[in-house]
Parts: C-alpha cells; structure tokens; sequence
C-alpha cells in the first residue's frame, strides 16, 4: 500500500513540475496548459474547469514550461519559457534569459502556431478574395408495371463570389420515356455575372441557352445586360430586383429562326429558414415588337441539409410559360422535382 502511495505522490509531483502554473493574489494556484497570455488576461487550460481566464492584474506568479513566442509592447518578439514572480518576469531563450520587468506582454502564441496578427491578416485577405463554390444534383424515378416510365434529370452550378462579384456557371438536363415514347428532353445552360457598386446598387450581364425536343426546338439564346438593385442583402437574406435589356434568338428544328429584342426583368429571394434555405427566381422577357409576346421562368427550390457533411435534399418546382408557343404546345410548362445534391468548396 505504501508503494502505491509513492507511486501516486512521485507521479503527482512529476505532472505538477511539468505543467504550467500561475499563482493569483488570493494565494491560489492553478496548474494546467497555459494557452494565451497578453496584456490583460493569461488564459489557462485546466483539467478540473476547462480553459480559465484570469486578469493580468490579479497574476503575481507564472511558470511556462513550454517555448511560446511574446510580442512586447516595445515591440520585440521572443521565444522562450516564461516565468513570473513577484520581483521580475523573465524569458528564457536560446541566448539566455532576458527580464521583461518594464515591458508589458501583448501576445503570445505557441511555437508551431501562426501569430495573431497573421491569423488576423489572413482573415481579412479571406474576405476579400473570392471564393469558388460547386454543387451537383441528380434525380432518378421510375415506374413499371402497367405504365412503363423513367426520368432522369440533373444539375450543375459552380460559383465565384467576392466581395462585391459574383460569376454563376450553371446547367440543368431533364429526359422522361413514358411506354418508349420520349416526353421530355431539354437541357439549359447560363452565364450571370453581376457586380456591385453605390450601395446596392448593381450591374450585371447573362446569358442563357436552351434546348426543348417537345418544342421543337433546336437552340434558344437569351444575352441580357442591364441594373439590378438589392432591396435586402444580408448574408441569412437577400431580395433583388433587375432590369434590363434582352436580346433572344430561337432557330426550330423546321429551319425556322426568330430574333427580338426586348426588356429582361427579374426578382430574386433567397432566404435562410433554421438549417434549410429557400430560394425562388422569376424572369420575364417581353419582346419589344409585340408586348404580348413573352416568355416567363419561375422556380424555387428549398434545400434541405442531410445528416451527412456536404448533402442535401433539393425539394423545388419550375415554371415555364410562353406567350406564343409553337403549334399543338402548352403555354405552360410545370415541373417538380427531388434532387440528391452534393455541394463543395
């Protein structure tokens, strides 16, 4: 029993002379890791109560076993293992020990770590550069039985956003064969780059390609360029509001082709609701030769987070409506859907 009784009291003693102390002005004293010092408080890293922050002012004694750099008020920095007592404070570098009494310490950071005002630097660059977002979304169905049916459909959206820019890459696919007839089969591709300035104020210019089997429709181009104004913009919630001038192009799979300009006009919203985020656009696109020729895109999707890291669940419905539709086509087009997405940066 006695042996066991040194045992604990040898190993006591060696944990205690290898961690960090700090003595206070009540005569307290803690032991633990000291993980930051600075002119105002030292912060110690204990196993009863955590990280401990205690006042500078109330710190008469201090004993640092590891190496940590210090950055002085008169504007040194050392590296070297601190130790605190009442008559002087010193640091103990490779060059031999150095008093510090008349200097105050402004901050300390361990040997293998990055300075605060690097960290500090670094964060601030962050936020000025901008950053490269992805995500990719696929959604199967099927059916068999009496009715013989199977969708397929995806997307693709890649996003460089600064400051005050930002570039949208994105592209969409849907085919459905319904009893090995082919019901859907489009695909649509868009550029949109916009970019801030007075406020919230913007410009921004896009441009859009689609492509519509049922529609008879070989390739639709949309460029557009014009004034978009933030009503709301914060980073939980954002409404925009643009206009614009438009151009569009339709050649059909008959040789037909049709060019007009026109007016672009669009809303955007996109708001965060706890975890998930929803989000709509409407764009209208009248033509400047016969106003009751137009066309109007709608969709909203609400993304919901899955348990694992970097997946969603893409809930959402899209619009499509055309004015002046080709012979025997709906004026409205409407689609739901669910997507599996993964998103990256």
């Amino acid at each position: 029993m006695k042996h066991i009784v040194l045992s604990l009291v040898l190993a006591l003693a060696v944990t205690n002379s290898r961690a960090d102390m700090v003595r206070i002005d009540d005569g307290s004293v803690m032991h633990g890791t000291v993980v930051g010092v600075d002119g105002t408080a030292v912060h110690i890293d204990t196993s009863f109560g955590g990280v401990i922050k205690v006042s500078a002012s109330q710190v008469v004694g201090m004993t640092i076993s590891k190496e940590r750099f210090y950055s002085l008020q008169s504007g040194s920095t050392l590296l070297g293992r601190l130790e605190k007592n009442p008559d002087r404070t010193t640091i103990e570098t490779s060059n031999g020990k150095v008093v510090i009494s008349g200097d105050t310490i402004t901050g300390s950071w361990g040997k293998d770590e990055e300075s605060p005002k690097v960290q500090a630097m670094k964060a601030e660059l962050s936020g000025k550069l901008r950053q490269w977002k992805f995500d990719v979304g696929i959604d199967i169905a099927g059916k068999t039985g009496n009715t013989e049916r199977i969708l397929t459909g995806g997307s693709v959206n890649a996003i460089l956003q600064g400051p005050t820019d930002k570039l949208h890459l994105s592209g969409s696919g849907n085919r459905t064969k319904e009893n090995d007839v082919l019901s859907t089969k489009e695909a649509y591709g868009s550029i949109d780059y916009e970019t801030l300035f007075k406020g919230n104020n913007s410009w921004y210019v896009r441009m859009g390609m689609e492509y519509d089997v049922i529609e008879l429709l070989d390739l639709r181009t949309t460029a557009a360029l014009g004034w978009g104004y933030y009503f709301h913009n914060q980073p939980d919630r954002h409404l925009r509001g643009r206009l614009g001038l438009q151009y569009k192009h339709e050649s059909f799979n008959d040789g037909r082709t049709e060019s007009s300009p026109g007016l672009d006009i669009g809303l955007s919203h996109k708001a965060k609701i706890g975890t998930t985020t929803l989000t709509t656009d409407v764009t209208a696109t009248p033509a400047f030769e016969d106003f009751n020729r137009y066309q109007i895109k709608h969709a909203t999707n609400w993304d919901i987070p899955l348990s694992q890291e970097n997946w969603k669940l893409q809930l959402g419905i899209s619009n499509d409506y055309n004015s002046m539709p080709v012979p025997s086509i709906k004026r409205l087009d409407i689609a739901y859907f669910a997507k599996l997405v993964m998103a990256w940066q």
